[in-house]
């Protein structure tokens, strides 16, 4: 009987740590239900916190960053959604693609993307390495598809693709 009046005396501590309990799974669930709202418009496409928050990850992860993104770190990862969503869809509605023959050119051509001159700039020269580019290009392709080089190239590849179109989507608003 003494156990039972003792814990009689001191429900009130059960009580405070149930509702404490009730309280923190409320706030977790609404917390859960905001993650999936939108919280930006995009030309009547919503952006939610969880789309936004996976593509910082990725990007975290492709620049081997392990979570310690900035403002302005976030703030292009912003930058690319809307590009994404609103110049992708101008671009593809006017026809402006970047074809192969373009990507090759911006490899060993006249038109030599800045990051590729930036990566294969011939230190002693100082002059572009075309010969450098294209051992290099014919190396990536010949590993395996899982191989994580070749996957950062296509992943380098396809930035420099979606560059290129953004620059002639902007060259043919200003020239139009």
């Amino acid at each position: 009987m003494g156990i039972i009046g003792n814990i009689r005396k001191h429900s009130w501590i059960a009580v405070t740590i149930v509702g404490i309990a009730i309280i923190a799974f409320i706030i977790g669930d609404l917390q859960k239900n905001r993650n999936q709202e939108a919280f930006a418009k995009l030309d009547g496409d919503e952006v939610t916190y969880d789309y936004f928050n996976s593509r910082v990850l990725q990007r975290e992860q492709d620049y081997n960053m392990r979570g310690n993104s900035n403002y302005a770190f976030k703030e292009g990862v912003w930058q690319e959604i809307v590009q994404e969503r609103l110049l992708d869809k101008e671009m593809n509605a006017l026809g402006v693609v970047v074809t192969d023959a373009e990507v090759s050119d911006m490899y060993v051509g006249r038109f030599i993307h800045p990051s590729l001159q930036q990566q294969f700039t011939n230190q002693q020269t100082g002059q572009y390495d075309r010969q450098g580019i294209s051992n290099y290009v014919r190396q990536i392709e010949s590993m395996p598809d899982t191989m994580e080089a070749k996957i950062q190239w296509l992943k380098f590849q396809e930035q420099v693709r979606e560059d290129r179109q953004r620059t002639k989507y902007i060259a043919m608003l200003q020239n139009g």
